[in-house]
């Protein structure tokens, strides 16, 4: 009995640990193969967004979504307090694109509220499931809705990266959601100078 119970924990932590490195390779793209990047439409309250509405900027995007209780906000932050760090110049050609997987709940106005309280240079973007998995699609990048506990609050598993996109349109690079200010601003500034 206590050899079989034993070798049940064992089965369960191998599916467990076996679980997290799929989910983390799915998370994280590997270098840019496959990757295609690029333009793609989603809404911005109540107008059509398109990525090409920002040629000549530098972008900063990166998943998540508001009622997210921990990378989310963090790494917003950590991007307002790299922007803070530019001069005014500079920080006229950039833009931080946080883009809702969570539409349901995220509606256009809390969307709204949720960025411009980190900087007035983020916007916030979300779409229809298609449009989202398009995306998702053409970044490499991953979501997964939780399931709902008893008062409705649910989870939801993103990449967490930031794709850095250069002001072409094209994806160049990506930064850790734990990168520094300090990081992500000198990753900014080399987007700024590949120039248009």
């Amino acid at each position: 009995m206590k050899v079989a119970g034993i070798l049940l924990a064992v089965t369960l932590m191998v599916v467990a640990l076996t679980t997290v490195k799929l989910f983390q390779q799915d998370s994280v793209p590997t270098g840019f193969a496959g990757i295609q990047g690029g333009d793609f439409t989603l809404n911005h309250g109540e107008q059509v967004f398109q990525l090409a509405d920002l040629r000549g900027e530098a972008v900063a995007m990166f998943f998540g979504y508001t009622h997210c209780p921990d990378i989310c906000p963090l790494t917003m932050a950590n991007l307002a307090q790299a922007f803070r760090g530019l001069s005014e110049e500079e920080l006229g050609q950039v833009r931080g694109l946080f883009v809702s997987v969570d539409p349901a709940r995220d509606t256009p106005q809390h969307l709204t509220d949720y960025v411009r309280f980190f900087s007035s240079r983020m916007l916030g973007v979300s779409g229809s499931d298609q449009e989202l998995r398009q995306l998702i699609r053409q970044y490499g990048a991953y979501y997964r809705l939780g399931n709902p506990d008893g008062s409705g609050y649910y989870a939801v598993d993103h990449t967490a990266l930031i794709y850095l996109i250069n002001p072409a349109g094209e994806l160049v690079d990506t930064a850790s959601h734990t990168a520094s200010p300090q990081t992500l601003r000198e990753q900014i500034r080399q987007l700024l100078a590949t120039g248009s």
